[in-house]
């Protein structure tokens, strides 16, 4: 084995604190977004996957990925559940979209139907890696899960342009600018999300598109700053052998 890649610092650090690989060995290369798919609306039509599912004045609340233990949807249902108990006046505005599939999906959409709140859940969608660059309804893009590598969905909902709510787990702070493209929350917790859900935008159009977030990923993670890593890794490796 001639070079490593982490994907983060946090996988960097693991590998030479627990694995015990070489620094000289070791090369960090973050993973690349296509800023070309993913970019900020550039139409204020809301197409969401569900018809009359919400209207112009409604803000949504959505995320991507597979519906199993490690992403924690159930946790992100709850917390919901506790911001519209929180604020009532957003019960006919706020609306949740999970996109994805897998274990959590019947008991997320349960909890949502014991509290009889509006949300949709429409599973596994083709369409999933344009989904919010092309709806202008979305509002905020939050994941929930309890660990990453490095999560492509927190550059793909930066690139567009959304208010990002991540947990503090993994690379994930990496990614982002604390306080201005995203807030972070701790991982299982859902009494420690309502203050910061408190914080997402809550009229359509207020802060909608972050512009710090599209400039953030196009001059640090774009696909072509990946490949010019990548390439210049394998150079040097053909040079050594």
């Amino acid at each position: 084995m001639h070079q490593y890649i982490a994907l983060s610092q946090d996988l960097e650090r693991y590998l030479v604190d627990k694995i015990g690989v070489a620094p000289q060995s070791l090369t960090q290369i973050y993973n690349g977004v296509d800023t070309d798919l993913f970019h900020p609306a550039r139409s204020g039509a809301a197409r969401l996957p569900v018809p009359e599912f919400a209207g112009s004045d409604t803000v949504v609340v959505g995320t991507v990925g597979r519906m199993e233990a490690v992403k924690d949807q159930v946790t992100l249902v709850r917390a919901f559940v506790c911001l519209l108990e929180l604020r009532p006046d957003l019960r006919e505005r706020l609306r949740l979209v999970i996109i994805g599939d897998g274990a959590l999906r019947a008991p997320s959409l349960d909890l949502l139907k014991a509290s009889g709140r509006v949300s949709t859940s429409p599973g596994s969608r083709r369409n999933a890696p344009i989904f919010p660059s092309s709806c202008g309804a979305w509002m905020s893009f939050v994941l929930p899960s309890l660990a990453e590598g490095i999560s492509n969905t927190i550059l793909e909902a930066m690139a567009t342009g959304l208010p990002i709510v991540a947990t503090r787990v993994c690379g994930n702070a990496e990614l982002v600018e604390e306080g201005r493209t995203a807030l972070l929350v701790p991982a299982g917790d859902r009494r420690r999300w309502r203050p910061r859900s408190r914080a997402m935008p809550t009229m359509p159009g207020s802060e909608r598109s972050t512009d710090g977030g599209p400039r953030r990923a196009e001059a640090r993670f774009s696909l072509d700053a990946m490949v010019r890593a990548y390439m210049e890794v394998y150079d040097a490796c053909w040079i050594d052998v």
